[in-house]
């Protein structure tokens, strides 16, 4: 079923509103930062300034958490600058190592690991993040063979790859100035095999694609029999073992589908979101 490039504009202010309603045809995950989704450190209600023990999914019963108050995101119920939104923050060791990193992890092993799939994410990204960072990803080690990856390659850039890295690696925006709103999408398996990234930037979508489609002839991301936990703020090394390196980062909210939207589909998604979030 394709997604019609409608919206459901409800703004809200503050931590507590749900805001906007995005398409629901294929939505697979819909992550957005309000309190009543979040625990804090103790497994409670959630306040401003507070650690992150648990992010739950308004379109599933998916959930991400983090058990180590160390690698804990902090939570904000207000950014005045993007609507009154509430983010999470996550933040980067300023050495680059992995010590220091807050990350999540999502709780199911077969989340987003279909052929078809798009990303939106509205987020508000350091400048002087790290090359060859996981901003969001499931591929089971550092080498973006298997899985999807968004990420950085060179400082402050933002990239996607699927299945195959670099062959199947996308440049959405190098360097990413912030805060916009970004997407990554691809098709693997059925012909034409797409890649593709965008951003917004005033009132357009601007456009990436890579045409190289290598390996994307592969079931499951080329993932085989490898279910690794999809990542958010972090990667694995080369070993499997996480947390490896982290982004600094505001989320102020992450749509995933299990298609491959049109870019007229992506258009208007990203423009109702550059709307509720006063993105650039």
């Amino acid at each position: 079923m394709i997604v019609q490039p409608f919206s459901f504009l409800s703004g809200s202010a503050g931590g507590g509103g749900g805001g906007y309603t995005p398409p629901q045809a294929n939505l697979t995950g819909d992550w957005n930062p309000i309190s009543s989704k979040l625990l804090n450190s103790s497994g409670s209600s959630i306040s401003n300034g507070d650690l992150a023990s648990r992010f739950d999914d308004t379109s599933s019963s998916l959930y991400m958490d983090q058990s180590s108050n160390a690698a804990m995101p902090e939570w904000f119920e207000s950014d005045t600058n993007r609507n009154n939104k509430p983010y999470l923050r996550f933040n980067r060791n300023a050495s680059g190592a992995s010590s220091g990193v807050t990350w999540l992890q999502v709780n199911s092993q077969f989340a987003y690991d279909d052929s078809r799939m798009t990303f939106y994410l509205v987020v508000d990204y350091d400048s002087n993040t790290d090359s060859y960072t996981d901003l969001f990803t499931n591929s089971p080690d550092d080498d973006w063979d298997e899985g999807f990856s968004i990420h950085s390659e060179n400082v402050g850039s933002i990239h996607g790859s699927i299945a195959n890295w670099p062959g199947n690696d996308v440049e959405i925006k190098d360097p990413f100035s912030s805060p916009r709103v970004v997407v990554y999408k691809f098709r693997t398996v059925t012909t034409p095999y797409s890649n593709r990234g965008g951003y917004t930037s005033g009132g357009s979508v601007i456009w990436n694609s890579d045409t190289s489609t290598t390996n994307m002839n592969q079931a499951r991301q080329n993932l085989g029999t490898i279910y690794s936990k999809a990542l958010l703020g972090t990667g694995r090394n080369g070993s499997g073992v996480l947390p490896y390196y982290g982004m600094g980062f505001n989320l102020y909210r992450m749509l995933i589908y299990d298609e491959t939207h049109t870019d007229a589909e992506s258009e208007a998604i990203m423009a109702d979101l550059k709307t509720e979030y006063n993105t650039l």
